[in-house]
């Protein structure tokens, strides 16, 4: 449990290097994390999320004087016609990480 913990609050760091001051990165459950950003177009959020991906991955996450490999997936989605309520977004977003998971794990989709 204490690497683990090690590594969920060492990934906020990192996280944030990326999150501007004003959009908000929360952790949404276990080791979920959300990143609201308004006015923030998908584009732009694409190219966050796979800024935030590759941070984490290139992060030398080291517990104890062992390496830890880390990588995360992430769901990006946005607010649209189809999209308009907040648990559609998170539904959206959700269904995107669990492409991502899907296809392999370590990317991003949205």
């Amino acid at each position: 449990h204490a690497a683990g913990d090690f590594v969920l609050r060492t990934l906020v760091e990192v996280a944030r290097e990326g999150v501007r001051r004003e959009e908000c990165l929360a952790r949404y459950g276990g080791d979920e994390f959300v990143v609201v950003m308004p006015e923030t177009e998908l584009g732009g959020a694409r190219i966050v999320a796979e800024r935030l991906r590759g941070r984490v991955e290139q992060h030398g996450f080291e517990w104890q004087g062992q390496r830890l490999p880390v990588t995360v997936s992430v769901g990006v989605a946005s607010l649209g016609p189809d999209v308009i309520a907040p648990e559609d977004l998170i539904a959206a977003a959700d269904a995107r990480l669990l492409d991502a998971k899907v296809l392999g794990r370590n990317r991003s989709l949205g």
